[in-house]
């Protein structure tokens, strides 16, 4: 018989906040704002997406379909049209400033404008932390971050929960190895599949070589006693369904601070089904973020996948609930275009691609 859930488990999500304001509650169609046979049209080569320049983006939000809209639909969609804009930029992002910079339109174009602007600028100004030393290859001069890898960088310093939905070899694992020197983490947890563990560690060495790296224990035994160079402990997803874990990771949590988890291919750790039993690996990732959070309030967490929804609905919300560290009980898992724009929404909101 299936195990029934723990009525009082410590590691369950808490309920959403509540919002600031009864607009944050309304319910949003966004469907008809997407045109399906248009992008099935215009699609490119591989099924990605085409590029929609800057200046369109923006000329699309001063359209009269903004009129009637509420105020959490107008956030939203100058968050698309303001991801329409970046994706256009980590491509050209010389080209997408200009455009943007010369591009008069009316109030919602412009705080679109503005937005996307101010993100820029602080992006590619980010100066580089202490130490930084990245090589593509042993021997290649030090090669700096790219637009994106910076720009995850300022995001996670600015909301501390972020996410990155870049696809393969965008360079995810570098963003987050960035964004943790960014905001000067000590002690950062990187919970991963089994076969990127030395990938991680090496990459760690690669970008920031004062650093010390532990890998798949709960008991890391750092050479540096005083703390001086940055911690990173990386977890394979192993190391949270053994019949002890939840013990060994209340054990760690008990002696240390963490100020950093980054949950790498975060579908490995979500739930696949809305009525599947949660299972530990995900309650115990879960549950490292939740005790994580309380013992730091200014914990960051970054959540990387490349394929947020892969077979059902609630995989997207189970990683977003991951990042955010509550429940998304407005978010429906039933398989309608509404739902579906429902989660898109949350998933723009919270990160990048």
């Amino acid at each position: 018989k299936p195990k029934k859930e723990v009525k009082d488990d410590p590691y369950a999500l808490p309920a959403a906040p509540d919002p600031a304001d009864e607009d944050d509650n309304v319910d949003i169609d966004v469907s008809a704002e997407v045109d399906v046979n248009a992008i099935a049209n215009e699609s490119g080569r591989d099924g990605e997406l085409p590029v929609v320049r800057t200046k369109d983006a923006l000329a699309a939000l001063d359209s009269v379909l903004m009129a009637n809209a509420d105020a959490e639909t107008v956030k939203f969609l100058i968050d698309s049209a303001k991801a329409k804009l970046w994706r256009h930029a980590y491509l050209e992002p010389d080209e997408a400033r200009k455009e943007a910079e010369a591009f008069q339109g009316d109030v919602y174009s412009t705080l679109a404008k503005d937005s996307f602007l101010a993100e820029f600028d602080a992006a590619n100004g980010l100066g580089l932390p202490a130490g930084y030393a990245f090589r593509p290859e042993p021997g290649a001069d030090i090669t700096p971050p790219n637009l994106m890898q910076r720009r995850v960088a300022v995001c996670v310093r600015d909301s501390r929960r972020f996410g990155n939905w870049s696809g393969m070899g965008a360079g995810k694992t570098l963003s987050a190895i960035l964004a943790t020197r960014v905001v000067s983490a000590r002690l950062t947890v990187i919970c991963c599949p089994n076969a990127v563990v030395n990938n991680w560690a090496e990459e760690i060495a690669n970008a920031f070589p004062n650093s010390e790296v532990a890998k798949k224990t709960w008991t890391p035994e750092w050479k540096d006693p005083l703390e001086s160079k940055p911690r990173y402990l990386v977890m394979n997803y192993e190391q949270f369904q053994q019949a002890d874990s939840e013990q060994r990771l209340v054990a760690f949590l008990d002696r240390n601070v963490v100020d950093f988890v980054v949950v790498d291919e975060i579908h490995f750790a979500k739930q696949r089904e809305a009525q599947a039993q949660t299972t530990k690996r995900k309650r115990l990732v879960q549950g490292l973020i939740l005790d994580a959070g309380k013992k730091n309030g200014e914990l960051c967490v970054l959540g990387m996948s490349g394929t947020p929804v892969i077979n059902t609905l609630h995989e997207g919300k189970s990683l977003v609930e991951m990042i955010t560290g509550h429940r998304h009980d407005d978010i429906d898992t039933r398989a309608t275009v509404q739902n579906c724009m429902k989660l898109y929404q949350r998933l723009v909101t919270l990160g990048t691609r």
